[in-house]
C-alpha cells in the first residue's frame, strides 16, 4: 500500500465487512469475529482468522484497565505524531544536511528512486539484510522512504546490527511538504 496504493474496490469491500460487524455488535448479536483478526487475500478471495487475546506486555491492552472514552483510545493507539527514538524530524534532518557527516540511505524501490530522490546511497529495504557490508558502520546513517514506515524498519534492522542510525520521520512526503 505504501508504494503502489490500493485497488479501488478493496476499501469498499472491507468497509462492508466492518459495517456488518459493527451493526451486529451494536445490536448485541454474537459475532464470529469478536477478538479475531480477519485476513482477506483479495487476489484469490481466501479468508483466514487469527484469534486475539490480551497480552500482559501490550501497552494498549494494559491501558484498558480503567474505562476510557473512544476518542481517548484512538489518540492513544493511533498517535502518529510521536516519533520513535531513532527518528528525526524534517527540521533536524535539514540541520544535519548542512554538515554532511552522515550517510543518507534511500530504502525505496528502484522505481521510486528513479522517479524522485534527494541523493544518498540506494539499497531497497528488501535487499538491506544482504547488503549491510556496503555501509560504513563508523558513520551515522539516515534512512528515508516515502512515508517513513520502511525507513523506520530499515533503521531498526541497522540498529540491531550496531549501526548508529536515524530515520526521517514521515519520510519524503513530509520533507517535500515542509522543504521541497
Amino acid at each position: 500500500c505504501n508504494a503502489a496504493g490500493v485497488l479501488g474496490v478493496l476499501p469498499g469491500m472491507l468497509g462492508l465487512f466492518q459495517a456488518n460487524e459493527a451493526i451486529k455488535y451494536l445490536v448485541g448479536l454474537d459475532t464470529p469475529l469478536k477478538n479475531t483478526l480477519l485476513i482477506i487475500e483479495a487476489l484469490d478471495l481466501t479468508f483466514r482468522k487469527i484469534k486475539l487475546s490480551k497480552s500482559n506486555e501490550c501497552v494498549v491492552c494494559q491501558h484498558h484497565k480503567k474505562p476510557i472514552q473512544l476518542s481517548e483510545f484512538y489518540q492513544f493507539a493511533c498517535a502518529s505524531d510521536n516519533c520513535d527514538p531513532c527518528e528525526i524530524s524534517c527540521e533536524q534532518f535539514e540541520e544535519l544536511r548542512v554538515d554532511k557527516s552522515y550517510c543518507l540511505l534511500d530504502v525505496r524501490t528502484d522505481a521510486e528512486r528513479s522517479a524522485f530522490h534527494i541523493g544518498g546511497q540506494h539499497i531497497p529495504l528488501n535487499e538491506l539484510p544482504d547488503r549491510l557490508n556496503e555501509l560504513n558502520i563508523h558513520q551515522t546513517i539516515v534512512c528515508y522512504c516515502q512515508s517513513g514506515i520502511r525507513s523506520l524498519k530499515a533503521a531498526n534492522l541497522l540498529a540491531e546490527n550496531n549501526f548508529e542510525v536515524k530515520s526521517l520521520h514521515k519520510g519524503l512526503a513530509q520533507w517535500v511538504k515542509e522543504f521541497g
